[in-house]
Parts: C-alpha cells; sequence; structure tokens
C-alpha cells in the first residue's frame, strides 16, 4: 500500500512524538531511582559520654529484666487454664452428642450454654494476658535490638575517629543486651507454646457457643411450627426403634456418671457442706427440744428441720448459683433437686388446708420429675408421649380442683385455672406434632407455678425474719431501736426486701417462658431499655437505680436521725425543737446529696437539668407558687426558727402545739386533740401568738368581781393572799391584784399571777378561783350575780292589784266569778 505525502508526514510526526516521550518518561524514571534516598543521620556522642550513658542503659536493663520477670512468673495464670481445660474435658465427655444437638431439649441447651459462657469468660482474662505479655515481649524486642545497633555503630565510629575505645564497656554493654534478648526470646517462645496450648480449648469453647446459639434461635423460629410427626401418623410409630431407646440408655448413664476425680477435687467441698447442713439441722431440733416458746413466724423451719438446713446451706453458700457451674453436671442435678424437695416440704408446712398441701406436693413431684427428664435429654417421640400422658391426667386433675376452689388461695385459684387451659393446649399441640411448643408450655407453667411458690416462701421468710430480729429483747430495748420505732422499721425494710425479690421473680419469670435466654441477658435487656426525648434519653437502669438509690438515702436519713438523737441531742438535753429543725434539715441534706449520687451514677448530665428547670419554672410561675411558697417558708421555719416543734401557739382563736414542721405545711394539736394544718407561709407572712417563744413563763388573769359596799383594801390583801398561797404561782414577778373599775352589778378586780408553764395555765386559774372564793366566804365578801331594777310607765287596770299588793280581795272576785 502506497501512502501519500501527506501521511507520510503523519506517521512522522507521530513516531517522533512518541519517541520523544518515551525518552523524557525514561529520563524522569532514572532520576527517580538514582535519586539518594535521605539518610536520618545520628549523632553520636563523644567519648566522655561512653560512662554515663552505659550505667543509664544498666538501670533501663535492670528495669527490663523486672518486667521480663513478671512475664516469666505465669504459673498461676497456667494453672487457671489447667483447671479451664480439666473443666471442659469433663464438659466435652459429658456433651458427646453434639451431631445430634438440634433434639435437646430447651433446658439441656441453655445449661451448656451458662456453662461454656462461664468457662470462655474465666479463659478470656488469663488468655489476654497471655497475649499482652507476648506483644510487650515483642516490643521490648525491637527497643533493644535497635540499642544493640546503636552502641556497635558508635563504638565504630570512635574508632573511624582515632580515640582509643574502652572496648571494655562497649563489650560488657553489649553482652548485657545480648542476655537481656536471649531471656525475652526463651520466655516469647514459652508463650507461644502457651498459646498453642490453651487456644484449641479456646476455639472448641467458642465453636460450641457458636452451635447453641444458632441451636437456639432455631427453636425460638420454630416454636409455632410443627417439628415431628403427630402421633396418628404411623411415621410417628417408626421412630420406636432399638436404636432410640439404646441410645437415650447411654445417655443416662453418660449423665449420671461422675467424673474419674471427683472426690479428688470436689470431696473437700462436698464434705463441707454436708457437715454445715448437718450443724444447722441438729441446732433446729436441739432448739425445738427447749422448753422456751418457739418465734410464731418460725414455727415451720423447726416442724421440718432437714429440709429448712439443706436448703439455708445451699443458698447461703452459693452453691446454687456460682459452685454448680464448676461440678459435673450430675451433681448440680442433684442438688437442684435437693433444694427443690427442701422448699416444697418447707412451704407445705405453713399451708394448713388439706387441699392446699395437696396441690403444692403434686406440682412439687411434677416438676422435679420434668427437670430430670429435661436434664437426662428424653428422646422427642418419648418427650410427645409424655406430654400427651401428662396433660391427659392434669386436666381431670385441674378440673376437680376448681371444683373445689374455695379451699385454695387467690394465687392458687389462679395458677390452677392457668395449668388447666395450658394442659389442654399442650394435649392438643402435642398429639399433632407441635412438641417445641407443648414441652416450653408445660415447662413454663410448672416452672412458673414453683417460682411463685418459692416466692411466697420467701417473702414469709424475709418478713417472719425482719420482725423477729427487731422485736427481740436485747434488740428493741436499746434506744436507738426505740427512737427508730420498731415497727417502722420492720415495716421500711420488708418493702425493701419485697421489692428485691418481687423483682427478681419477675426476671426468672420471663426467663422461664424464654423471653432471654439467662437472667444475665435479661437484665441487661431491661437495664438497657431507653426512651430518647429529643436530646434527653431515660433508661430503665436509670429510673430504677435513682428510685432505689433515694430510697436507701431515705433510709440511711432514718437511721442516721434516730442515731444521732438517741447518743447526742439527747444526752446533751437539747431543746425539742432545735432537734427537730436540726433532724429535718440533715433529712433535707441527704435527700439531695442522694439525689445528686444518683443522677451521677445513673451517667446524666447535670446541665441537662436546665431544660427541666426551664420548665418548672414556666410551671412555677404558672401554678406552682403556692407550693413553692410554702417550700420556702418551711425553710426559713427550719432555719429562723420564729415557731419550733413543742410551740404553743394562737392562729385564728386555736390554740395548740406544734407537732410537725414539713416541707409544705404545719401540723400543730389544739388542746381538744384535734390537728389543724396551716401552710407554711401562714406562718410567716401572717401573725402569730406564740407564747413559747423565748420562755415557757406565762401571765394567769383571773377576773373577780365584788358586791357594791365591800371594803377594797380587804379585797386587795385577799387577793394578794389567795395568789401567793399557790405553790405553782413564781414569786417573782411578784402576785399583782389589780381594781378594774365599777361594773354593772359588782366592783371588778383581776388576780395577776406569773407560772412556769403555759401546760398549767388551766389548771392554776381554776385552782386559784377555788381559794379566792374560800376566803371571800370566809371573810364575809359577797360575790354579786348580775342584777336589773325594772320600771313600769303604764300598767292594766285588772293588774294594778297585783303590783299594790291587794292579791286576797282579787282572788275573791275571781272565785266568786267563777260560781
Amino acid at each position: 500500500m502506497v501512502l501519500t505525502s501527506s501521511k507520510k508526514i503523519l506517521v512522522a510526526f507521530t513516531v517522533t512524538l512518541a519517541c520523544l516521550s518515551c525518552v523524557c518518561f525514561a529520563s524522569q524514571v532514572n532520576a527517580e531511582t538514582t535519586e539518594p534516598v535521605p539518610q536520618k543521620q545520628i549523632t553520636y556522642p563523644d567519648l566522655s559520654e561512653v560512662v554515663p550513658k552505659a550505667s543509664a542503659l544498666a538501670a533501663r536493663i535492670a528495669e527490663t529484666e523486672t518486667l521480663v520477670q513478671k512475664a516469666e512468673s505465669r504459673q498461676n495464670v497456667y494453672a487457671k487454664l489447667d483447671v479451664i481445660n480439666d473443666s471442659l474435658e469433663t464438659l466435652e465427655s459429658q456433651y458427646n452428642d453434639w451431631e445430634t444437638v438440634d433434639t435437646w431439649q430447651i433446658n439441656r441447651l441453655l445449661r451448656a450454654q451458662s456453662i461454656y459462657t462461664d468457662l470462655a469468660l474465666q479463659q478470656e482474662k488469663p488468655m489476654d494476658n497471655i497475649n499482652t505479655q507476648l506483644k510487650t515481649l515483642e516490643d521490648l524486642r525491637g527497643y533493644w535490638h535497635e540499642e544493640k545497633a546503636y552502641w556497635q555503630n558508635w563504638q565504630e565510629h570512635l574508632k573511624k575517629s582515632g580515640v582509643r575505645v574502652p572496648i571494655d564497656v562497649f563489650l560488657k554493654t553489649v553482652q548485657s543486651i545480648d542476655a537481656l534478648l536471649k531471656r525475652i526470646s526463651r520466655i516469647s517462645s514459652e508463650l507461644v507454646k502457651s498459646q498453642e496450648t490453651y487456644a484449641p480449648g479456646r476455639e472448641v469453647i467458642s465453636s460450641r457457643l457458636n452451635t447453641i446459639s444458632k441451636t437456639l434461635e432455631m427453636r425460638r423460629r420454630d416454636t409455632f411450627e410443627r417439628n415431628t410427626f403427630a402421633m396418628f401418623e404411623v411415621d410417628y410409630y417408626r421412630q420406636f426403634e432399638r436404636d432410640l431407646f439404646s441410645g437415650f440408655a447411654n445417655a443416662l448413664i453418660t449423665a449420671l456418671s461422675f467424673p474419674a476425680n471427683f472426690f479428688q477435687r470436689y470431696g473437700g467441698v462436698v464434705f463441707l457442706h454436708l457437715l454445715v447442713g448437718a450443724i444447722i439441722a441438729l441446732s433446729l431440733i436441739y432448739r425445738r427440744k427447749q422448753s422456751k416458746p418457739l418465734t410464731e413466724e418460725w414455727l415451720f423451719l423447726f416442724k421440718r428441720p432437714f429440709a429448712a438446713a439443706a436448703f439455708i446451706c445451699i443458698f447461703a453458700s452459693g452453691m446454687f448459683t456460682d459452685l454448680l457451674r464448676n461440678l459435673p453436671l450430675v451433681w448440680g442435678w442433684l442438688v437442684k433437686l435437693t433444694v427443690i424437695i427442701a422448699a416444697m416440704r418447707l412451704v407445705n408446712a405453713f399451708y394448713e388446708r388439706p387441699l392446699a398441701k395437696i396441690t403444692v406436693r403434686v406440682v412439687a413431684g411434677l416438676y422435679l420429675f420434668n427437670e430430670s427428664i429435661r436434664f437426662f435429654g428424653l428422646p422427642t417421640p418419648l418427650m410427645q408421649l409424655y406430654i400427651v400422658l401428662l396433660s391427659s391426667v392434669a386436666i381431670p386433675g385441674c378440673w376437680y380442683v376448681i371444683r373445689r376452689q374455695h379451699e385454695l388461695l387467690f394465687g392458687h385459684k389462679l395458677l390452677i385455672k392457668v395449668t388447666l387451659g395450658a394442659a389442654i393446649i399442650s394435649l392438643i399441640t402435642a398429639t399433632f406434632g407441635f412438641e417445641n411448643l407443648a414441652t416450653n408450655l408445660v415447662d413454663g407453667v410448672l416452672s412458673s407455678f414453683v417460682l411463685y411458690i418459692l416466692l411466697k416462701m420467701a417473702l414469709k421468710l424475709s418478713d417472719s425474719g425482719i420482725e423477729a430480729l427487731i422485736m427481740m429483747d436485747w434488740v428493741k430495748t436499746r434506744n436507738f431501736i426505740e427512737v427508730l420505732g420498731p415497727e417502722t422499721g420492720i415495716r421500711k425494710l420488708q418493702t425493701l426486701l419485697r421489692a428485691l425479690f418481687i423483682f427478681n421473680a419477675g426476671i426468672y419469670f420471663l426467663v422461664i417462658w424464654l423471653v432471654f435466654d439467662n437472667y444475665n441477658d435479661a437484665t441487661e435487656a431491661i437495664f438497657g431499655y431507653t426512651v430518647t426525648i429529643g436530646e434527653f434519653s431515660i433508661s430503665v437502669k436509670m429510673v430504677i437505680l435513682v428510685v432505689v438509690v433515694l430510697y436507701l438515702t431515705t433510709l440511711a436519713s432514718w437511721v442516721i436521725q434516730a442515731f444521732v438523737d438517741s447518743q447526742i441531742m439527747t444526752p446533751r438535753k437539747m431543746d425539742l425543737g432545735v432537734k427537730e429543725s436540726l433532724k429535718r434539715l440533715t433529712h433535707y441534706g441527704l435527700i439531695t446529696l442522694g439525689f445528686l449520687i444518683a443522677v451521677s451514677m445513673a451517667g446524666l448530665d447535670l446541665q441537662k437539668f436546665t431544660i427541666l428547670a426551664g420548665a418548672l419554672g414556666v410551671g412555677i410561675g404558672f401554678g406552682l407558687q403556692n407550693i413553692v411558697n410554702n417550700f420556702v417558708s418551711g425553710l426559713i421555719l427550719l432555719f429562723e426558727r420564729p415557731v419550733k416543734i413543742g410551740d404553743v401557739i394562737n392562729i385564728d382563736q386555736d390554740w395548740g402545739t406544734i407537732t410537725k414542721i414539713g416541707l409544705r405545711s404545719t401540723i400543730f394539736e389544739t388542746f381538744d386533740r384535734s390537728e389543724i394544718i396551716v401552710p407554711n407561709a401562714d406562718l410567716i407572712s401572717n401573725k402569730v401568738t406564740n407564747w413559747t417563744y423565748s420562755s415557757k413563763i406565762v401571765r394567769v388573769i383571773l377576773p373577780v368581781g365584788v358586791a357594791y359596799g365591800s371594803p377594797l383594801e380587804k379585797v386587795l390583801d385577799i387577793l394578794k393572799r389567795s395568789g401567793t398561797e399557790h405553790p405553782d404561782v413564781l414569786s417573782y414577778p411578784p402576785v399583782s391584784p389589780i381594781f378594774v373599775g365599777f361594773g354593772n352589778s359588782s366592783i371588778d378586780f383581776e388576780l395577776r399571777v406569773w407560772i412556769h408553764t403555759i401546760d398549767d395555765r388551766l389548771k392554776i386559774r381554776s385552782e386559784l378561783g377555788v381559794i379566792v372564793d374560800r376566803l371571800f366566804r370566809e371573810e364575809g365578801i359577797e360575790i354579786p350575780f348580775p342584777q336589773r331594777d325594772l320600771h313600769l310607765r303604764s300598767v292594766d287596770s285588772k293588774l294594778q292589784p297585783l303590783f299594790s299588793g291587794n292579791l286576797s280581795q282579787t282572788e275573791t272576785e275571781n272565785e266568786g266569778h267563777s260560781e
């Protein structure tokens, strides 16, 4: 093909441009590759710094040796991991059918999850310790390699400079670094080997927990789905093969077997608990035989001493919770059976109605049997058959009990009706192949019944225990307890324990009905529930924490007030009003402190309360003026103390004694024993007569009237003598008889005397009146009654004889007219 001249020129231009581009690119790459990389210039000190730096390096090597020694001392960590591996090995021998994990009962899955989770938590800290130490050693290794290279280069630098080098110093320094590096390498190798030894166990635990989580999730998702054959289908009966029973028998033998080293590892613990239980039982039996009467609240414990000993021993030692996780499953099953049987016998001891006793026994027996077959992992076809048989028996039994419900308590009636409905549903669902749903329903009903009985027993034990403790002679006779008030203390402590028991029972109820996997997950989910309003978030944990702290603060305030009153104020004979004011101020201060503590513990930012303060200010402006006014007035009353507890005051013609000064109002009791509630603001803004503000001394005035013509000097002398004769009248100020004036019917006087306290005012006034009357009679002085003169301006003629004295003539005329 022949190219034209124009095309030749274009091709030549293109080729030339490409060649220039290649040349430029190559030169640029060559420049980049040949350009020297700037090296960090290291400056080495002169010869005078060798020895000081060597000494400083020796100190740093000593510090590093200390760190390495800590990393080398790992026997405790290895011992913990060995125990965990042994526990894992025991668990793996008990849970050896992971290929059929989808057929496990929910109880077994949850128990396995709890145990493996506990092992994972125990293993986490030691393994993290090993990993942290290994990382620390690797960092130290890199640092001392650089330090070794620095000293070697420094030595070469000095040689090149022609300086006489102190070879011994450099040699000793490098040898020290080499020894340290060798030790670090050795310990690092040991740590790597320990990781290789214990990491597989960690992987096994993680794998098991992952499998259990997936299985539980699948179970919850398929709860309302059919998971097996219906009992009227032929395939259901084909499951009853020889392998079914042989596999269950092998699982049963494995579950009931103890590890070979069980008694070597846990024999001491088991013996200790048996010994403590025996001591408690013998103590109860010995106390029951004493002549001193038993406390009514604790009588049921003495009726069942062995059951009480087992129950108290297991729960008091914590064996039922933490210790069971480290013991073999069969031992945990035995302990659980023991504590349930003991609890049911104790509950049965304080029931009086026969039907209630029988109901408790039957439910306890069914619960124990149900827990046992769940523990041993009954195969699905047998579990389905068991539920059908159990429901078939429970339906007529519940119906019989309901017909005699007058013998049951309200809570038992409700549980029996719920049980009847659950039995009917379980019979239907199990028959049609919904085995998971039927099993969960039966487990939930039985466990809820047992939880209710245990809660009732716990409440009875706590209530009676607190009451028996506080009402003991050596407790209730203490001044401290007397000031507290035994009944008030009993009620407050009982309320606290009741709330604690009921809250935990509610958590376990949610776990029983599979809302949550375990207690920890339930508490985390409930406490973590948060409601957000704008930028303000309120969680359940925050609310509960604030309520608990405030209640405990109130309880602490109550205790501190009683302690200060009985131990400090009363011995120093403080005035009643001063004591009450100080106690009230202490209470307000503690409540404020408790609120601030609760807010800080809940994680709230105090600045967020500015919004609340603004809203409160608006509320005060619209409708809370009176409340705030009374509150501030109450604080003024406590600080300024124009009136105080025990003062006698007069408000609106009502006399009374102040008994309480509260946040909003003040209560004073009249002499008629009625209580009047007065807002605090009225005591501050209105006029109040306080008869005992600075002194209880008061004047008594007795008004006296004598007849006209009586000797006035003698009357004054008698009145003075009357006042001085009374023993309760003060000599100073002196008795003062006063002439008041001339009245309509008498000459009026007043006897004025002073007495110690206003409490005796009416009594002394009455006694003074009796004395005055007696002395007047002795001296012949008359106390007149009111007299009036009647003047008639006109009288009827027929009535004139009556006033003229001619009464006989009028009577004669009247008799003649009558004849």
